[in-house]
Parts: structure tokens; sequence; C-alpha cells
């Protein structure tokens, strides 16, 4: 949970005497269940002193939020409720009458659990607030934020339940067909991710609606949205439900232009505020679908320098991209260098970027340097990578479980250097 407990006690819901210390042995990893269950006492808290708030300026706030974000937040807070009445389950292991949604059933869930719902309710309010509070500040300083969508959600999730029709799903709810990748560098088998596969005839039926209202909040939160596995859109890999790997999918056409014509007609500048993650095996009808679309796509340079058929190592990039060092899902610069470079590239990239190929960090820096003088019109560098951390701090490893998405920036750090060479970097390419 990213609401900040501080915020909390800023509007009087609670107290600094009842926030004890969470104790963490390592500040660098991620206690994430830890850290949740801390928060979640400390929420309880707070929401039984706002519940007894029955006027005031936060109580209107509340109400004004409620009634914003009703078309969503609705279904949200009585699915998280239904999950606390039932242990947690599935919602397909749900009762039937609230399993397929029957208005009679559902209005009587809501009451019951009118409680649960508020405070479930309460907790997205004082995210609202709190991002709102933070995504002004960067305005102010001409700061946008890029935000990420993945193109797939979970099934076990307030919007499957909420639009089973948008979804092919089998009778009890369970997702027929699912989604995930063939056979690739990563895993020999696929990766079979198990996201309920879209039903996209019945969503172009309804002028694509979900998608709309998705993106269109997800842009009133960020300024620009990174989507993930945008490649989907012209053919997804699909795959029955009950095989164990994802070997025996297939290739299905996507909604392609449909669906970006009719998003287009409802938001603003699309074009400017998408980035394209075309990443992978990218056939020539995704990267025509992507120049229709005008998105900018991803230009990885730890994918990028490598050999070409002439035997030479050389980088170019079109405007309308976003140039990273290495993504959440690649080794760290210094550590790909140490670990996944062959010696005789080692010296290649090492000449071509200026740097001391016996030095990691130097090639590291050198490296956000050759990001910045690029021709992408964004450059993004890994924090890990502006630190010039190791391996021991990759954010993500493909293909695996149990170690990923646990590092974390530590609270003591300095960056006053690494923050003034940047700003030199910025106005030496005029980024």
């Amino acid at each position: 949970m990213i609401i900040s407990i501080d915020g909390l006690i800023e509007l009087g819901l609670l107290e600094e005497s009842e926030v004890k210390p969470l104790e963490i042995k390592n500040p660098a990893v991620a206690e994430f269940f830890k850290v949740n269950a801390w928060k979640e006492k400390l929420f309880k808290k707070a929401y039984e002193k706002f519940a007894s708030i029955k006027e005031g300026e936060l109580r209107r706030k509340f109400d004004e939020f409620r009634a914003r974000e009703k078309y969503w937040l609705d279904d949200y807070g009585l699915f998280m409720a239904l999950k606390v009445d039932n242990k947690d389950k599935d919602w397909t292991k749900w009762a039937d009458p609230i399993k397929q949604r029957e208005p009679e059933a559902l209005e009587k869930a809501a009451a019951r659990l009118a409680n649960i719902i508020e405070f479930e309710e309460f907790k997205q309010f004082i995210f609202d607030l709190q991002w709102a509070k933070l995504h002004a500040y960067a305005r102010e300083r001409n700061i946008e934020i890029l935000g990420d969508m993945p193109i797939f959600i979970s099934a076990d999730s307030a919007d499957a339940w909420a639009n089973q029709k948008f979804f092919k799903l089998n009778e009890d709810g369970t997702p027929k067909k699912v989604a995930g990748v063939p056979p690739d560098y990563f895993s020999a088998t696929g990766q079979l991710w198990g996201n309920p596969q879209y039903d996209w005839d019945e969503m172009e039926l309804d002028k694509y609606s979900w998608w709309k209202l998705r993106l269109k909040k997800l842009l009133e939160i960020v300024d620009m949205v990174r989507i993930d596995h945008f490649r989907g859109f012209e053919a997804y890999w699909e795959i029955d439900s009950t095989e164990k790997t994802a070997i025996n999918g297939k290739w299905i056409k996507g909604p392609g232009m449909s669906l970006f014509t009719e998003l287009g007609r409802d938001i603003n500048e699309l074009s400017r505020r998408i980035v394209a993650e075309d990443l992978g095996v990218i056939t020539d009808e995704v990267e025509q679908l992507r120049l229709d679309c005008g998105f900018p796509g991803m230009k990885i340079l730890h994918f990028e320098l490598h050999f070409n058929e002439d035997g030479r190592i050389g980088f170019m990039s079109p405007e309308n991209s976003l140039v990273y060092t290495g993504t959440h899902d690649n080794n760290t610069t210094v550590g790909w260098f140490m670990e996944d470079v062959d010696e005789v590239s080692k010296v290649v990239i090492a000449k071509l970027i200026g740097a001391d190929a016996r030095r990691p960090d130097d090639v590291c820096s050198k490296l956000i340097e050759f990001a910045y003088a690029s021709n992408s019109r964004f450059a993004i560098i890994p924090m890990q990578d502006v630190l010039k951390l190791d391996s021991g701090s990759r954010m993500n490893t493909p293909g695996t479980v149990g170690t990923n998405w646990s590092w974390r920036l530590q609270p003591d750090y300095r960056l006053e250097s690494e923050a003034g060479k940047l700003k030199a970097l910025c106005n030496k390419y005029k980024r």
C-alpha cells in the first residue's frame, strides 16, 4: 500500500503516538506483506475516527469522491468487501447469486457489508487525495509522470467480476482462454500468464467503453501511459485454460486500429500520451499498427548494442521513441556488462561509448550519456543505473518467482552529485 501514514496524521485521523515504528531488518529489501499488515491496522484506526465524522470538509470531499468515481468504485468496494466476507476466496467460488451478479443479491450484500465497503472506499479516497497532491507538485515543476498499464487484468479482480461479458470465461466464471506468450529465449515452454483473454467482439459492440474508462482514469492520474505487451492489440497468444504450459497456444488477431480509433474519439492527444511497449519478437504488422497510431516505441541499449550482420555494433533510434539503458526486466547495466556481455563485445561497446572496459561503473556512466545523446524523444534511466548498482539490485528476472520486485531505494541515499550530473546531461543534450 503506497498511502502515506504521515498524510493520515496531517489530516488529523491518526495521532503520532498511535504510530509505532515498523522494524525493517534490511531497508534495501521491500517487505511488502509486513508493511501491508502494519498499515492495515493504522488504516482501521484512522477509519474509525473518520466514520465518526458526519460533516465538515473531509466528509464533503469523501462524498464528492464517491459520487465522481461511482462508475468503478461501487463495484470495487463491494468486490473487496465480498472478498473479506468469503475469506479471500476467488470470486468464482462465491455463491451463485453473487457470482452471477443478481441485482437483489448484490443489493442485500451491499447493505450487509456497508461498513467494510466504506472502509475500502475510504482507503481509495485517501490515496486519491495524496496522489493528487503529489501530481500537482510535479506539474508545478513541469515534471510529467509516466505510468504503466498492463494489457491484461487479473482473473480474480473487480474488473473481471463486474464485466464478465467482456472476457472469455466459462459458465462458472473461470477463464476459458488465457494469456501468455509462446516459447522464446526466456522460456522453452513459453510463459503461461493465466490472465483471462478479452472477448474483443463483445467489446467492439460496446464501442470499447471499458477500455475508454480504464485509460481515461489512468490519464487523470498520470500524464503518459506505457502500455505493456502492445503487440497483443495486433495479435495475441491464446491458450486453453486447461493447458499446463504456453506451448499449445495460437495467435489470434486483436482489435488493431478499431480500438485506437475509438479511443481517439474520447481522449485528446492520444498519440502523445501513449507509449507502446514493443519489445521481443515484433512482426511487421505490429510495427505498422504502432506507426499508424503514432505511438513511440521502446529502445533498450542492452538489446540494441550487439553485433549486426556486418559484424559491427551500432545503434540508431527514431525520434518518436523512448531509449532506456535497461528496464525492470533487465539486469542492471553494471551487472549486464560484468555478467552478460562476452569479452569481445565488452571491448567494442566500451570503444563505441568512450568508456574504460575494465570499469563497469564507467561503462554505466557513459551508457547513460549515450542514451541522453540519442535521437529518441525521451531517455529513461533506472535508479539502479543512476546509482551504478550490480546485479544484486536487479528488479526482476522474467520466468522466475520468489525473489523479484524486492529491491527498494534506501531512505538514506544521497544523490546530490548524481543529480548534478544528470542535470548537466539534460542541458548538454537539450532534454
